[in-house]
């Protein structure tokens, strides 16, 4: 049964490529051309069962040595994305930009039968090799794609669903590929946006420990409109060199400061994008600061914060102990208590008239049910005061959780505040995952920039 619905795809693949019939509305561009790619450019054969060659010891040896610097940052990263996805069937698949994959990580129980599909270190899956495949696709694409089931080219993986994201490197070079790879994957493929997220957000936090590590040396300033975001993933980082001249700039940089390509920006002063002057940059001291600087676009005039560090410090740890705390909040699944250093509400409010008025204010409905709205500047110190006043309730006891809405990918915040069933969609925790709301019951919830929640899912809240 299953060889001949593997021989009637290669025949829907070939009649598609000749044009014989037209192209389904559910094929993706993406795929449609892989597909010409592969019987047009590299002579595939879809029928043809093509097992995945695989390196030998000592040339697998070679190319672990050659990118031993990417393996280490990324692993620890792959390690964690694997305790959020562990029990949902998947195997985590690092490769170098020609699709040779370095490290993989798996259930123990199936990793036999993703061995038995190809999916192992030292296995070639670029596109010439294995068709139309996440990892494979994503190396020619040069960007995030999705390959589910019959979107494969050989009929002997149309049993495989893989997302898979690219990863560059300081030049903006493709330098290695993340993927997803599932060999149970029952759903539509539009149910596999969630994985598709995860594994996004990973690749871009090891893009970003891969820019700081290759930059450690220099002078690092980091920036973001938002101060909470500077240090973090989110934030844009640019390298300089001893006279303030950039040598070089990450993606979110380049979006930020509305250039078109990292060299509008590499050998220019910083004071040429930057109100500021070069000896305020240089004379800020390096390392860990309490306070941020705030700059000024030289062209647009847009406010930014930033710090100044030389990351050597920073990114001689490993990625995994170097991950944005904003981030372990977002996939935490057991709730924080509160903080043994929350302040009390009176410690907040010190002498200052307006701050003792929110204070008697906030005491009266500390202990009821009412939510409660604060506002105020970026860094005045909201999620401080929210703590206060659960720590002042009778809820002290229950747990309190924050949950930046801000920090979270669209496509992820419905399942952080709901949460979802054992086996809601692939990619999902074989135990299933409790909301950010079921965790928070009998406590406090702290809904951070929930203006920034898409309107949508605020109508879900209400």
């Amino acid at each position: 049964m299953q060889e001949s619905t593997a021989i009637q795809h290669a025949a829907d693949v070939l009649r598609f490529v000749r044009g014989s019939v037209a192209p389904s509305s559910m094929l993706s561009t993406a795929i449609g051309n892989s597909w010409r790619r592969c019987v047009e450019d590299y002579a595939l054969d879809p029928a043809r069962r093509q097992p995945a060659p695989v390196l030998d010891s000592a040339a697998l040896r070679e190319l672990h040595d050659r990118h031993a610097e990417l393996v280490q940052i990324a692993s620890a990263e792959i390690d964690w994305l694997y305790e959020h996805i562990a029990g949902s069937g998947y195997a985590l698949l690092l490769t170098d930009a020609s699709g040779i994959i370095l490290y993989e990580k798996s259930e123990p129980t199936l990793t036999k039968t993703f061995h038995s599909a190809g999916l192992l270190t030292g296995a070639d899956w670029s596109e010439p090799s294995q068709g139309t495949n996440g990892m494979g696709t994503c190396i020619v694409e040069q960007r995030a794609v999705t390959v589910h089931l019959a979107e494969h080219f050989h009929g002997c993986h149309i049993g495989l669903s893989c997302s898979a994201a690219p990863i560059c490197d300081p030049s903006g070079a493709l330098l290695a590929v993340l993927d997803a790879s599932t060999m149970d994957a029952r759903d539509s493929r539009v149910s596999q946006a969630h994985t598709m997220a995860l594994v996004n957000l990973s690749a871009r936090l090891i893009e970003k420990c891969v820019f700081l590590r290759h930059f450690r040396e220099s002078i690092m300033l980091r920036f973001h409109a938002r101060p909470e975001l500077v240090n973090l993933q989110h934030d844009g980082a640019l390298a300089l060199a001893a006279d303030a001249t950039i040598i070089s700039a990450d993606e979110t940089a380049i979006r930020l400061l509305g250039a078109r390509h990292r060299n509008d920006l590499i050998g220019r002063r910083i004071d040429e994008v930057f109100d500021v002057r070069s000896e305020d940059i240089l004379g800020a001291p390096l390392g860990s600061r309490s306070g941020l600087l705030t700059l000024r676009d030289a062209y647009l005039g847009r406010r930014f914060f930033a710090s100044v560090a030389q990351e050597k410090a920073v990114t001689a740890m490993p990625a995994r102990a170097a991950r944005p705390t904003a981030s372990q909040t977002v996939v935490q699944v057991s709730p924080p208590l509160v903080r043994k250093d929350t302040l009390k509400l009176e410690e907040l409010a010190g002498s200052d008239p307006q701050m003792l008025r929110n204070v008697r204010s906030a005491r009266r409905v500390a202990s009821s049910r009412v939510p409660v709205m604060i506002q105020g500047p970026t860094g005045a110190g909201k999620e401080a005061f929210a703590r206060a006043l659960h720590a002042a309730s009778g809820r002290a006891d229950k747990p309190f959780v924050a949950l930046n809405c801000a920090a979270i990918p669209e496509s992820l915040i419905e399942s952080e505040l709901f949460g979802y069933r054992p086996g809601a969609f692939t990619g999902a925790r074989k135990e299933g995952m409790k909301g950010k709301i079921l965790q928070s019951s009998g406590g406090t919830l702290f809904l951070d920039e929930i203006g920034d929640m898409p309107l949508l899912l605020q109508t879900r809240l209400l």
